[in-house]
């Protein structure tokens, strides 16, 4: 506490930015807002892959979060975006720039059913064309299906995808988030990460387990705080579809 020079209260020091962006995390699992893997065919989003963003301004600190996902209730792929700052922000939740597949593109409007098949698949983000590979032995073989199936399924569309386009046509521009967000036109990207220790699903199962008791977490802050882009992380990597299946 520092003592006010022409009063008699103390003043209550100013909550460092680490601190305050590590509270922001932990209360957002609190609102259910924080993000989680889901890989489950049943779950109403399936997440194939995520990317984490640290950005800086002259008005605070903030962590983004990226999770590419099949959305059950609207049957789309899509990049949900999550932006957790110490300034004031737009919103907290927006669909990104990066991959959008609609409806019309897997589901038949009349009978509800996915009509994706195996052979290729032509996807369009920001006006550039890609082709995904959906070769029903090669997708056997490198574990996206198993040998005894017999069509398609969104899961494994959905996790094809993620490892067959670029990372910067997957995941949202940085354009993209100062004008959802609102960021001052200052901020700056200082690291952009695909493979980290992120928290599982026991931060909302466990009130004792929160997202800042996690080190890489903890490590992109303070990087952050220092304005580093060099990430020093110590723990596990799981951002991936397949370390989230060989560990269910």
């Amino acid at each position: 506490m520092d003592l006010c020079s022409n009063c008699l209260f103390r003043v209550k020091p100013k909550m460092k930015s680490t601190d305050k962006l590590l509270n922001q995390l932990d209360q957002a699992v609190s609102e259910f807002k924080f993000p989680i893997w889901d890989i489950d065919e049943d779950s109403s989003a399936i997440t194939g892959a995520m990317r984490v963003s640290g950005f800086t301004s002259s008005s605070g600190i903030g962590l983004i979060f990226e999770s590419i996902e099949y959305t059950k209730t609207e049957n789309v792929i899509q990049c949900m975006v999550r932006c957790f700052a110490t300034l004031p922000v737009r919103d907290w939740l927006e669909s990104g720039d990066g991959i959008y597949v609609p409806y019309d593109d897997m589901i038949d409007g009349e009978t509800g059913k996915f009509i994706v098949d195996f052979g290729t698949f032509d996807i369009v983000i920001r006006d550039k064309k890609f082709n995904v590979n959906l070769d029903k032995t090669e997708l056997i073989n490198e574990g996206y299906i198993d040998n005894k199936s017999e069509t398609l399924t969104k899961q494994a569309l959905l996790f094809r995808i993620c490892d067959t386009l670029p990372k910067d046509f997957l995941f949202s521009s940085l354009e993209f988030f100062k004008k959802a967000f609102e960021l001052p036109e200052d901020t700056i990207i200082l690291f952009s990460i695909d493979d980290w220790e992120h928290p599982s699903i026991e931060i909302y199962e466990d009130d004792d387990i929160k997202p800042s008791n996690y080190e890489d977490i903890r490590v992109m802050v303070t990087t952050l705080e220092e304005k580093r882009t060099k990430l020093d992380l110590k723990g596990t990597p799981n951002t991936s579809w397949k370390y989230q299946i060989d560990n269910q």
